[in-house]
């Protein structure tokens, strides 16, 4: 009998304790409408707007802030991913100091950006770096990707992770580099990943260089180039800090290079094509450590300007340079690669088996029509 008046007792308190939570953070709600519009420190902000996470959850989840949710569309079909780009989050320009965008959808490339949840969900969005806690001198316009908890509006003053998640997965070798913004010695890091989840490349950095901190109070703040590379193929990367620092990310590239490596006419040092021959050119894709050519889809290769598929019905497997590894010898029609006069380099695309992108280039040196160094012919 005792103990059951002790557990009544015991949540009787746990619920005087939760109704007093709810009634703070109505009051503290109640206070956050006369809070000036982010980028515009006022008197008495120096706890809330300091660049770390306990300062922006202490003014809770209400802030007032001109800042609207767009929908994203969906993913473009990207046929094509390995050159690479550079995502700045320039685009759409914003009208207001921030604006969630959850997902941030890149319409070039097809990235697309999320916030890992951390005890909540979180969302992601623009927001300018006048506007954000991380905001490093100068005090621009010039718009970084944040995040902040699922509906609260707050882009830019969170810690959220931000994951991004490409179309389809990079080949091994690919590289990911990112601009970070947090307060100087913030822990920074970026770590990729496969499809099925496994890391494939870690790195862990510190930004150091302080740049200011544009009439915030707190810490100078600063920012840091952190680059990493695949082990593995890369289907999507995770940025993210290791304290309580507000971060925002800029700038965010990806390159897919491609261990993959091709050696045109083998047997040639020169690798001289004349673009009006009616031949073949052979195309060796070079097996290595890291990249194996039975894993190689050949329905998918594509070589030269016009990208020319294979010749013969499929290509062959030899070692052609003698290194005791099996590399992957196919043909290509000259007048269907596209290769013009003048050229000097020339290039081959695919897929492996999983879907991975490659391309690889190599050296070339064409030659006038009616002379000598045609291709070889298709024997």
């Amino acid at each position: 009998m005792n103990r059951s008046r002790s557990l009544v007792g015991v949540l009787r308190v746990r619920f005087v304790i939760a109704a007093i939570a709810l009634l703070a953070l109505s009051a503290c709600r109640t206070e956050q409408s006369t809070v000036a519009p982010f980028g515009a420190p006022t008197a008495g902000t120096d706890t809330d707007r300091d660049g770390t996470i306990e300062g922006e959850f202490a003014r809770g989840l209400g802030w007032d802030v001109e800042s609207s949710t767009i929908s994203a569309e969906s993913s473009p079909s990207i046929p094509n991913i390995a050159a690479g780009s550079t995502i700045d989050f320039e685009t759409p320009p914003l009208t207001s100091s921030s604006q969630v965008i959850d997902p941030y959808v890149d319409a070039a490339t097809g990235v697309i950006f999320t916030a890992e949840p951390l005890s909540i969900a979180g969302e992601v969005g623009l927001v300018r770096n006048n506007a954000t806690s991380a905001c490093a001198d100068p005090p621009s316009n010039d718009q970084k990707l944040g995040a902040a908890p699922a509906g609260s509006g707050g882009i830019g003053f969170s810690n959220f992770p931000i994951r991004a998640t490409f179309p389809a997965s990079l080949p091994v070798g690919a590289t990911v580099s990112v601009e970070f913004q947090a307060l100087v010695n913030t822990p920074i890091r970026i770590r990729l990943f496969d499809s099925a989840g496994n890391m494939v490349g870690i790195v862990n950095d510190v930004i150091v260089n302080p740049m200011g901190t544009c009439g915030f109070p707190g810490n100078p703040r600063g920012r840091k180039v952190v680059t990493a590379t695949a082990t593995g193929p890369l289907a999507y990367a995770i940025m993210d800090q290791l304290s309580i620092s507000v971060f925002v990310i800029d700038d965010f590239t990806f390159t897919p290079s491609s261990v993959a490596e091709i050696d045109i006419k083998p047997d040639s040092e020169v690798n001289s094509i004349n673009p009006r021959s009616q031949g073949v050119i052979p195309v060796a894709i070079l097996g290595s450590g890291l990249f194996d050519v039975n894993d190689v889809d050949q329905s998918t290769l594509a070589f030269g300007p016009d990208g020319a598929s294979i010749a013969h019905r499929s290509a062959h497997f030899a070692d052609v340079n003698d290194d005791g590894l099996t590399d992957l010898l196919a043909h290509f029609p000259t007048q269907e690669t596209g290769i013009a006069a003048g050229d000097t380099e020339a290039c081959l695309s695919g897929e492996t088996l999983d879907g991975t992108a490659f391309e690889a280039c190599d050296g070339i040196s064409t030659v006038p029509p009616g002379t000598s160094g045609g291709d070889f012919s298709d024997e």
